[in-house]
């Protein structure tokens, strides 16, 4: 069997694509700027030069660029839908995978405004020459240094405006939300001067009916957008019968100020009730402003994450003072916890002076008035935001709407699992079972 020729390939390829970018005979677009759009996305994908040849509000012809090649489209504006319809195309191309021209579309601004943020998360620290090595690397074309720094400028300056509009269009997000869930809480601040945007908060419908299923610990964190209008999102995190991390209400604010983590603990305390109720540990770092807003949720018990401590240790006094104050954390009795605080004393007097400053009824085991289930770090917070690293880039009511959907869509499927389960007989979680089997069965035995 003979090979195929170069240039059947190449007419092979077009085709294939043609079909691929809808450029068919008869085919609509909203508008002439939509067709030439379609085509110049052709062009790129299959390698051919071409040319506007005529143009004006009612029509566009496009021709190949070089005069040998037969290639032709045209396509006209209908009068009754205002729709642009292709009306005439060649049956052949034979230019195809040519590289006699550079690519005009790939060099073209609006071309590039459009796809760049496809393939690459355009920002202040894009560096130009990202910009040519991704479009090399995903479209085989070569832009120049100074188009790439064009089109980064164009769209963060576009980025800018689309951004700034989202603000003002929070009041149709909550009444949508509210609209397409009625059992919502959700509620949003404006600035009482300039009647702008300042918070917003949304807490779930069946937030509350999950956190009664959840250990009855809350872990709070605050972590900042990647946007140019930088914002602060809060959270509030349970954990269910599974070990899971369950977001249970989150909130966008200005910053992690005592009067902001007062809004959120304010909100929370109305959505879930059952946040305040004796016996809830609370847990977060030392945040200056979240430790201040305390009293918002008076019944709790307070603990902090021992990791940002241990952290804030190393950085003050080495990784040995780390690695005692690990030890310290890990105590079960007060013998032994004043047993450590002596062996850290004789390492360094100024360690110990800064471990007695940190309340050890919020921290320490054996001085906790409350229980942890096993927990004593924020990290399942953390973890939540951790999850949110491209979701963080995005404007705000995308972002909050990227929230939603990601967690609404994890908590029906993890529902979905557990009613299966319990219907096949199961009535411990699979968590549970290893917890069971790790810790009790043993000494059954014995």
């Amino acid at each position: 069997m003979k090979p195929l020729s170069s240039e059947l390939c190449h007419h092979l390829s077009a085709d294939l694509l043609v079909s691929k970018m809808n450029i068919q005979l008869g085919n609509e677009f909203t508008s002439l700027k939509d067709f030439k759009s379609a085509v110049a996305d052709w062009s790129v994908a299959a390698k051919f030069p071409y040319r506007i040849h005529k143009s004006d509000p009612s029509r566009v012809s496009i021709k190949c660029r070089l005069s040998t090649c037969p290639f032709s489209i045209y396509a006209v504006i209908q009068p009754a839908t205002e729709n642009a319809i292709i009306t005439s195309i060649s049956s052949e191309h034979t230019c195809v995978g040519s590289a006699q021209f550079k690519r005009k579309a790939a060099s073209r601004l609006d071309w590039l405004i459009k796809k760049l943020p496809e393939i690459l998360v355009i920002d202040n620290d894009t560096k130009p020459q990202a910009i040519v090595h991704a479009v090399q690397h995903h479209y085989q074309e070569l832009i120049t240094y100074d188009m790439a720094a064009r089109a980064k400028h164009t769209i963060i300056r576009s980025s800018l405006s689309s951004q700034r509009d989202q603000f003002t269009r929070f009041p149709q997000y909550l009444r949508l939300l509210e609209q397409r869930n009625p059992d919502l809480y959700a509620h949003l601040a404006l600035d009482p001067d300039t009647n702008s945007f300042k918070r917003f908060f949304v807490c779930p419908p069946t937030s509350r009916q999950t956190f009664l299923h959840c250990r009855p610990v809350i872990a709070l964190d605050g972590t900042f957008t990647k946007t140019q209008f930088i914002q602060i999102l809060l959270l509030a995190v349970g954990m269910d019968a599974e070990n899971h991390a369950v977001p249970l209400a989150w909130a966008m604010v200005e910053s992690e100020t005592e009067d902001a983590w007062r809004y959120f603990l304010i909100h929370l305390r109305q959505s879930i009730p059952e946040v305040n109720l004796p016996g809830v540990t609370v847990m977060s770092d030392r945040d200056k402003g979240l430790e201040s807003a305390d009293d918002e949720l008076p019944f709790t018990y307070r603990s902090y994450c021992t990791q940002h401590i241990k952290n804030n240790i190393q950085q003050k006094f080495g990784l040995k003072a780390r690695d005692l104050f690990a030890k310290i954390a890990n105590a079960r009795t007060k013998e032994f916890y004043q047993l450590i605080l002596a062996e850290i004393a004789e390492f360094s007097k100024p360690l110990a002076d800064y471990i007695n400053t940190i309340d050890r009824m919020k921290w320490a085991a054996p001085y906790f008035p409350g229980r942890t289930y096993g927990h004593h770090t924020s990290n399942i917070a953390e973890s939540i935001n951790a999850t949110l690293q491209q979701e963080r880039r995005l404007p705000c009511l995308e972002l909050l709407d990227a929230i939603w959907h990601k967690h609404m869509q994890l908590r029906f499927q993890r529902r979905q699992e557990g009613e299966i389960k319990y219907l096949a007989g199961e009535r411990f979680t699979k968590y549970a079972q290893g917890f069971l089997k790790g810790n009790l069965l043993p000494h059954i035995i014995c």
